[in-house]
């Protein structure tokens, strides 16, 4: 696995012949809230401005 610049949180790899999946479903499986705006995503725990 290697780390995406800029993002400390991040790790990429590059699998062949397989199907990688992944989900994240939020602190405690709250879920995000998206911005219709500009696309940014928060956790639902945290109130939008």
């Amino acid at each position: 696995m290697k780390e995406l610049p800029g993002c400390m949180n991040i790790r990429i790899a590059s699998r062949t012949n397989q199907r990688i999946i992944m989900l994240n479903t939020g602190i405690n499986n709250s879920g995000f809230t998206v911005c219709r705006d500009c696309g940014a995503a928060f956790p639902e725990m945290i109130p939008m401005c």
